[in-house]
């Protein structure tokens, strides 16, 4: 009997410590519903549950009323993490839709999609992620490791010195970043 007095304790208190480690997952944030309201709460990235593709496709939310529910990428516009990291639903021919991280915004709008880590564009690892360039918030292309230069120096040839970067391999795949910030400040400038 004290045995299982004992158990029962044991099973209790792991139970409230699985139940406080899931809620330090969330994050404070809020979602962008479909009709343009921002809502405030906690969110916690379900990315766990991916497509087959590997690209995010739900996330969960607990809102002020504390009532937790969870958003596939169709039903929101996106969200954001504790204002340090922005998500947008995002749809590429015929996939989606599933959310790509902002990593940054302009005239070119530079996403990411997949597993995250410290160095995204570690080429060891680039299957499991994937970059978008986004234009005038219309038109979109996936970015690819092979045949990265020729198709960025058509893509950027408009600017023409970021031209020659690329072309004199100066600048490459692991600078997309840099890549992208070139050319969105050479475009506030003319």
């Amino acid at each position: 009997m004290k045995l299982n007095k004992h158990l029962f304790i044991i099973l209790i208190i792991l139970v409230l410590e699985n139940n406080s480690q899931a809620q330090s997952n969330y994050s404070d944030g809020y979602l962008i519903s479909l009709e343009d309201d921002t809502i405030s709460g906690k969110i916690k990235d379900g990315w766990r549950r991916f497509q087959m593709n590997r690209k995010p496709i739900k996330i969960r939310f607990i809102g002020q009323d504390g009532k937790s529910k969870s958003y596939l990428a169709s039903e929101i516009k996106g969200y954001s993490k504790a204002d340090t990291a922005n998500y947008i639903s995002l749809r590429y021919l015929n996939e989606g839709p599933f959310y790509a991280k902002i990593i940054l915004q302009g005239e070119i709008t530079l996403l990411c999609s997949g597993v995250l880590d410290q160095n995204i564009y570690n080429l060891k690892t680039f299957k499991n992620r994937y970059f978008f360039l986004r234009k005038n918030k219309k038109t979109i292309i996936e970015i690819f490791p092979l045949g990265f230069r020729s198709y960025m120096m058509d893509y950027f040839s408009d600017d023409v010195e970021l031209k020659k970067l690329i072309e004199n391999k100066e600048l490459k795949y692991c600078d997309l970043e840099n890549i992208v910030n070139l050319y969105n400040e050479w475009f506030k400038s003319k």
